[in-house]
Parts: C-alpha cells; structure tokens; sequence
C-alpha cells in the first residue's frame, strides 16, 4: 500500500466538545471533494488557563488537498490553516 499523506488542516480550536463536534460534522456532511479520504480528528490539549481546548483536524492529506480544501473552506467564510509535517 501506498504511505499515507501525512499533511492536514486545523479547523479551530474551541473551549467545549460540542461545538469541536459539531464543526467535525458540518464539515464532513459538506461538499469539500477534498477531504473525502481525510480522518477528522479532535486533539485535546491544554489552554493558557490550564482547561481543556479541543483541535479539529483532518489528517491524512496530500499538500495539494490540504490547500485545497482550506480554499474552499475560507472561501465559504470558515477558518481552515494547512499544517506540513514538520508542524
């Protein structure tokens, strides 16, 4: 099999699991071609004040889906940021 992409985008981060799901869900019952091999992915980690943040992304992407699906999110008005590898 061929090694998987190891490039992905960051949806947001947000203060409660909810809406960290919520955002996984739109976006995967959206039209964004791209992502339709992706794995969404909600990362916890610590906030300044020590609470817990929940990062939405989708992993698994080759360069050119990744920027090309942050460019049709942002073009639907919604944060979206690339992340290479050496992120």
């Amino acid at each position: 099999p061929e090694p998987r992409p190891e490039w992905a985008i960051e949806l947001g981060q947000y203060e409660d699991r909810a809406t960290a799901v919520a955002r996984v869900a739109e976006v995967t019952l959206g039209e964004v071609e791209t992502l339709a091999d992706a794995a969404p992915a909600i990362d916890v980690v610590r906030g300044r004040a020590g609470a817990p943040v929940y990062r939405v992304r989708f992993l698994g992407l080759a360069p050119s889906y990744a920027s090309r699906a942050c460019q049709t999110l942002r073009a639907a008005g919604r944060d979206c940021v690339t992340l290479s590898p050496d992120t």
